[in-house]
């Protein structure tokens, strides 16, 4: 259930996702299955997060985190050291992020079955540009951007967003436009439009032409405002 609201995520359907993390945090508790219950934290903060809520999925996270170091479940900690870092990055605390970010490296490096290193690699890019550390950012993100080809499309999708993210923050505008524009494209192309719309929000901040890319952003924001709360809409809307 949790791994089909991870992809509802990346497709934009969020309410068909909450519905499923809710189903898996009942199951999990009914029939005491901590793992379970870990993973269903994390996707729903995962979901929070997504939607702008990161003051509401920080809690769950902590929890999450908590629990797997607990049980032993790496692949939910390198998620849960991701989702912290991006929380810390939003939050304007480069530093912290550099820590989660150290330990999800480290993590994914004894084991990664969901490819999460160049992700995390593109995410500890941006913790060190905005540490002024540009110099160092950009060959990792070489490195990262070299990588790209190996990793399955979802991974490479949200990999090259982190990755044109960085490349803006280094004020390389027109390298950040080419990556979030493929990446755009792509996940248009493979129904993932939660994916799509992150990376319309680089295009409309960073593209040197940036006109079509806001309208396109609004079009596809007042599209999935229809199929959410009036609460919901109104804090994606603010993210963007």
């Amino acid at each position: 259930l949790c791994n089909l609201a991870e992809m509802q995520i990346w497709q934009g359907e969020w309410q068909a996702a909450l519905k499923n993390i809710k189903l898996a945090t009942t199951l999990s508790q009914n029939t005491m299955y901590r793992r379970g219950e870990a993973q269903a934290l994390i996707t729903h903060s995962m979901a929070l997060f997504s939607l702008g809520f990161e003051e509401e999925a920080l809690p769950l996270l902590q929890e999450g985190l908590r629990l797997s170091k607990e049980l032993t479940m790496p692949d939910n900690l390198i998620v849960a050291r991701l989702l912290l870092a991006k929380i810390a990055l939003l939050k304007k605390e480069p530093h912290i992020a550099q820590s989660h970010l150290l330990y999800g490296l480290r993590h994914s490096n004894s084991s990664d079955p969901e490819h999460y290193f160049w992700a995390l690699q593109a995410l500890q890019s941006q913790a060190l540009s905005a540490q002024k550390q540009s110099q160092k950012a950009q060959r990792l993100l070489d490195e990262t951007e070299e990588n790209l080809p190996q990793l399955p499309w979802p991974r490479r999708i949200e990999t090259m967003i982190y990755c044109a993210q960085a490349r803006a923050i280094c004020r390389e505008k027109e390298r950040a436009t080419q990556l979030a524009n493929f990446a755009y494209q792509k996940a248009l192309e493979l129904d993932m439009k939660g994916w799509a719309l992150e990376a319309l929000g680089v295009l409309a901040k960073h593209a040197s032409s940036p006109q079509k890319s806001i309208q396109l952003l609004q079009k596809m924001l007042n599209h999935f405002s229809m199929n959410l709360s009036t609460k919901q809409a109104s804090q994606l809307q603010k993210r963007f």
